[in-house]
């Protein structure tokens, strides 16, 4: 029974740096993009084109965060489902 938790735990372990890596990635583009996007604003006249593409990443990069996350989401529910929890019990968005 220890073993079986231990391993559990170890899986969980594993799961979540993966998860963290997935979402980090598109989270430090943003951020990059962000600035990059700030600094082209500030110059006299201002880089408009820059900007604008820096904004596009940031967007892009923003919805592939979010698909990350919601691959999570369907893996959770069914997970959930699978185990066969009465139907108030499941975790809904």
């Amino acid at each position: 029974m220890d073993l079986a938790h231990a391993n559990r735990v170890a899986v969980i372990g594993q799961l979540t740096a993966s998860i963290a890596h997935e979402v980090s990635q598109p989270t430090t583009a943003v951020v990059a993009s962000a600035q990059a996007a700030l600094r082209w604003l500030d110059r006299q006249p201002p880089e408009l084109e820059g900007a604008r593409q820096a904004l596009a990443r940031i967007a892009q990069n923003g919805n592939r965060a979010s698909e990350v996350i919601g691959r999570i989401r369907d893996l959770v529910k069914k997970a959930a489902a699978k185990k066969g929890l009465p139907r108030n019990q499941r975790n809904h968005p």
